[in-house]
């Protein structure tokens, strides 16, 4: 006995038909939102990640310039003294170098080049503020680069739930 299969309306199959493919074109959509509020967690969490890394490169590169500010300032400064000190030296210096002003003066010369040269130590142990500030500027852009890709994401989930039929007994079947 073998059976013949019913013969089905073909509006009712196509009816059918298009209610199945609206299930899998909602599952298929719901997939994809459900991947693009994924991702926009993990771009949010990367935004966040990365102004806190900002934040505390903006305040090392401020900490790292005023320093440097502080630091050729002084040395300015020790310059300064150093060209008064040179300017006072005492005539008598080529004559008498174990008479008690010049060997002041020979100290304070001697003090002096070895300030500067502490300062030069300190310019050299601030490091390249450039370097930071290149650093900085870097990834601050890869903030604003996550930032467009956080409102693309925002875009594209708009345009999905301004698609979606609002259901009732006006909605497409």
């Amino acid at each position: 006995m073998s059976r013949k299969p019913k013969a089905v309306d073909p509006t009712i199959r196509a009816a059918q038909l298009r209610s199945e493919l609206a299930a899998l074109e909602g599952d298929a959509k719901k997939r994809h939102d459900a991947q693009l509020k994924q991702e926009l967690g993990s771009v949010r969490a990367e935004i966040k990640d990365k102004q806190k890394k900002y934040g505390v490169l903006e305040r090392r590169v401020f900490e790292a310039q005023a320093k440097l500010n502080n630091v050729e300032s002084a040395m300015m400064h020790t310059l300064d003294a150093s060209g008064r000190l040179h300017s006072i030296r005492p005539e008598i210096a080529d004559f008498l170098p174990n008479d008690e002003s010049v060997k002041s003066w020979k100290a304070e010369c001697v003090a002096l080049d070895k300030r500067m040269e502490e300062l030069r130590s300190e310019k050299r142990a601030v490091g390249n503020v450039q370097l930071l500030r290149v650093e900085a500027v870097t990834l601050n852009d890869q903030i604003n680069h996550l930032l467009w890709r956080e409102q693309n994401i925002l875009n594209e989930l708009r345009r999905a739930l301004a698609q979606r039929p609002v259901g009732g007994s006006f909605a497409p079947v």
